[in-house]
């Protein structure tokens, strides 16, 4: 005895199938997509708004330049509210280290602070002697202070504390370090 079993037509529905499957899968492409780039890309856009803000910096600055004389070079802390009233050369005191190996150099530094007007917390030898330039560090909240002494005395370079903890600097608010 033969049966008689109806076919269906069988190539219609895989058709609607595979563009219903194809639609989700592109679906979940763009949510995964879009997912990745909130996460991992924030860090991405962090990085192009901060090469933008220094390019426009670098931009800024070097008009400045073709505009004024070359300031000193130094590190500026960024300020957002009024600025500290600058302490007298009496009340900020140096400290003044030899960082050259000549004998006296520190102490010879030292008298020229006194004559400007500096106390002077003490006077010795850095750790190491071999510095080209001399530098003037300061204290974090000492920056002007910090480049009065360096054009009173003539130094080029300021710099925030380098290597040198506050505690080292017994109680000055200042460091000079005689280079060559």
């Amino acid at each position: 005895m033969g049966h008689y079993a109806p076919t269906h037509d069988v190539t219609q529905p895989w058709r609607t199938r595979t563009i219903v499957v194809s639609s989700i899968a592109v679906v979940e492409l763009v949510a995964l997509v879009s997912v990745g780039l909130l996460v991992l890309g924030k860090g991405w856009f962090e990085s192009a708004r901060a090469n933008a803000i220094q390019s426009a910096t670098h931009h800024q600055t070097a008009s400045t330049k073709a505009a004024s004389p070359p300031p000193a070079a130094h590190a500026r802390p960024h300020r957002t509210g009024p600025a500290k009233p600058l302490l007298s050369r009496a009340h900020t005191s140096v400290l003044v280290l030899n960082g050259n190996g000549r004998n006296g150099a520190a102490g010879a530094q030292a008298a020229s602070l006194r004559m400007h007007g500096y106390p002077v917390a003490a006077v010795g030898n850095a750790k190491r002697n071999d510095y080209a330039a001399s530098i003037v560090m300061y204290r974090p909240g000492l920056g002007r202070e910090a480049q009065r002494l360096a054009h009173d005395m003539g130094i080029k370079i300021v710099s925030g504390l380098d290597g040198v903890q506050p505690s080292q600097l017994h109680g000055a608010r200042l460091l000079l370090i005689v280079g060559s």
